[in-house]
């Protein structure tokens, strides 16, 4: 049985969902990728998958260049002929599962999330939840990571009442490559990290003004960012950090060793699927301090685990920053050890991918019988 996944690349793939892809292959089933080539293919055809390269664009709003996207999933899928479909990106939820829909193949669709066109209301949300409504319908399991997502998908009638659905931990976090390493001494200094896409929808300027604003008062501060530079922050950067205070280092393809020199992660996005920025941060060892949004909020224990501050607010995220400088040394690692604690008892990767192989399993033995 050939399982055909799309998703948005092919580094994404290995980060978040390799040992997905290892259990399937373990469990004998053939898998086929279909995303844009970005290097990291080659790990997976070194497992034995077939990779195909479709260039995506992830943030696009052409209708053109989508219907461009949905014409190759369907000519592909006509070409690779897989028994599964399983999609894990907004543009694959809904033109690989339509071209899936169309040409009758089981779908394994998972939501990690809304994205901003259907959080900023319109005519592009009116497209785009009627375009939802018709590559959903028929799916044989629709992954949700929050339960927000569910309830305003539900609420949108963008699913029938009966549709098959189930509620993970996001991706989970590989408690095994995430261990807890030791916390940085007290040594009057306080670095918060950053890790995530350069970009407004990931609070990139509250987090940058709320930083200028609370260096101004604690000489001891740092922060440290590291994700891919999608909107241009050169000169925000510039004057948040002046004196050496604020450091870009780039895209890094191994976050643990900035984790490790950090005594906080600070995420002040808009809108998560399921933050893995924070599951890992939380694995680490690391308390974390983001918006009390859905797919933040779930990752962390109020005042416990990390602290929340309001969405799209400066002014709130330096409050929070800046309590989370005055606490005591020892209670900091005490919120590092308890973000750990609740990765272990709620976001197991492992839990996550028995669910998704439960589902590949039952679609198989429905296969065998019919």
């Amino acid at each position: 049985m050939n399982i055909l996944t799309l998703m948005t690349s092919y580094k994404w793939l290995l980060a978040l969902r390799e040992e997905l892809v290892d259990g399937l292959l373990s469990s004998g089933y053939g898998i086929s990728v279909l995303g844009p080539f970005d290097g990291n293919e080659k790990f997976f055809v070194e497992k034995g998958c077939d990779c195909h390269h479709l260039e995506v664009q992830r943030r696009g709003t052409s209708i053109l260049a989508d219907v461009k996207v949905f014409n190759t999933y369907h000519r592909l899928m006509k070409q690779i002929r897989p028994d599964v479909v399983m999609t894990f990106s907004i543009k694959a939820n809904i033109y690989g599962a339509l071209a899936a829909r169309v040409l009758r193949i089981p779908r394994v669709v998972s939501i990690s999330g809304l994205g901003s066109g259907l959080h900023g209301g319109g005519a592009l949300a009116r497209l785009l939840l009627f375009m939802y409504r018709i590559s959903l319908k028929g799916a044989s399991c629709i992954f949700f990571q929050n339960t927000h997502n569910l309830q305003f998908m539900r609420e949108h009638n963008l699913f029938p009442p009966r549709q098959h659905v189930r509620l993970i931990s996001g991706s989970g976090v590989n408690l095994s490559k995430f261990q807890p390493v030791a916390y940085p001494a007290d040594d009057l200094e306080t670095r918060f990290l950053f890790i995530g896409r350069l970009m407004k929808e990931k609070g990139l300027d509250e987090l940058l003004s709320a930083f200028q604003t609370l260096s101004r008062t604690h000489e001891g501060v740092r922060l440290d960012l590291l994700g891919l530079a999608e909107e241009d922050y050169t000169d925000k950067l510039r004057q948040a950090g002046g004196g050496g205070k604020a450091a870009y280092h780039g895209e890094q393809h191994d976050v643990r060793p900035y984790i490790a020199r950090s005594h906080c992660v600070v995420l002040p996005s808009y809108h998560e699927g399921m933050a893995n920025v924070l599951l890992e941060a939380a694995a680490s060892g690391r308390p974390v301090i983001a918006t009390r949004i859905p797919g933040c909020r779930e990752t962390f224990d109020e005042g416990i685990s990390g602290l929340g501050c309001e969405p799209r607010s400066a002014g709130d995220l330096a409050r929070a920053m800046e309590e989370f400088v005055r606490l005591p040394h020892t209670q900091k690692q005490q919120m590092g050890l308890a973000g750990r604690a609740k990765m272990e008892r709620e976001f197991d990767r492992r839990k996550v991918i028995d669910a998704y192989l439960d589902e590949i399993d039952e679609l198989r033995k429905e296969r065998q019988t019919s």
